[in-house]
């Protein structure tokens, strides 16, 4: 009986916490990456943008509208870990969830790993060398405008799209679908497709991209 009282009292609670009215706050930090070789970003359910950018230290942002936490950098050995704390109460914001942006400099040579449950990701004028997702049901938007990266993306129920900024990028390509749709709108010299697969070669074929998703759509153009 108790148990049936406190659950909706607990649940009204999230909600009046979700509908109260706060101000908006912008969070940067920054850190230097001279000496790392990976640069680890768990972003959980929180959607995300990363750029390839002209600064000189990795610059993270994230604009709340509540005093909860924020975000986290921490040095370990060569590795960079950026994490977004996690906050419940967050998932009753409508229109009120954080904004996360990430920074990466465009002479950044090492890997980038991006880890992450329901929350979307999106990157835009990607530059980068060595980069790895993985994500649960959100989505993945990349757009390069220079590919020359190996590339891995692993999703369960999210939709992955890829864009380039050359018809005949240098990929050697390993896209993957179980129940999702396939869509290729680049050059391959040579491919084999089945229902749920594709491999084939684009350009020289020097960067591996192996694209994997449980039920969402791949499209590649």
């Amino acid at each position: 009986m108790m148990k049936s009282i406190l659950f909706p009292i607990f649940i009204m609670i999230f909600m009046i916490s979700g509908c109260a009215n706060t101000e908006k706050d912008t969070q940067v930090q920054k850190a230097p990456i001279d000496e790392i070789d990976q640069i680890y970003i768990d972003f959980g359910s929180t959607d995300m943008k990363f750029f390839s950018s002209n600064t000189q230290e990795l610059e993270a942002r994230i604009t709340l509208y509540d005093n909860g936490p924020g975000v986290t950098l921490d040095h370990t050995g060569n590795k960079l870990f950026v994490d977004v704390e996690r906050d419940m109460t967050r998932l009753f914001k409508i229109g009120k969830k954080p904004k996360f942006e990430v920074y990466i400099p465009n002479d950044y040579k090492g890997l980038v790993i991006l880890d992450g449950s329901s929350g979307n990701v999106s990157g835009e004028k990607l530059q980068i060398n060595d980069l790895e997702i993985k994500a649960s049901s959100g989505n993945v938007q990349l757009d390069f405008l220079q590919f020359h990266s190996d590339t891995n993306i692993v999703t369960t129920s999210g939709h992955i799209e890829v864009e380039f900024n050359d018809q005949n990028p240098d990929l050697d390509l390993d896209l993957k679908t179980n129940s999702g749709r396939q869509s290729v709108d680049i050059s391959l010299n040579k491919h084999e497709q089945t229902k749920k697969g594709l491999v084939g070669i684009s350009g020289n074929g020097k960067y591996k991209m192996n694209l994997e998703t449980a039920s969402g759509n791949i499209t590649l153009k």
